[in-house]
């Protein structure tokens, strides 16, 4: 079974998932990104951080190959002031 690892990217900043996870493929891993996406957007948004619109999850390899993104902005819906 393939190990996945789940970066959070935030501009030029990277918070490293070290341990990773294993997933029978990339479509369970980017499903459980997305997950943790949305738990993140829950987690920003009753913090008053209004737009976690910048950030996202990289998924990668076990070589820290990037395989795929779930950006948190495709969670969101759009804010009109």
């Amino acid at each position: 079974m393939p190990r996945f690892h789940f970066h959070l990217v935030h501009g030029n900043q990277k918070i490293l998932d070290t341990k990773g996870r294993d997933y029978d493929d990339l479509l369970a891993a980017k499903m459980a990104a997305i997950a943790r996406a949305r738990d993140c957007i829950v987690e920003q948004l009753l913090q008053d951080n209004p737009h976690p619109n910048g950030r996202h999850i990289q998924i990668t390899d076990g070589n820290d190959r990037p395989l795929a993104e779930v950006k948190f902005g495709d969670f969101l819906p759009e804010m009109k002031g």
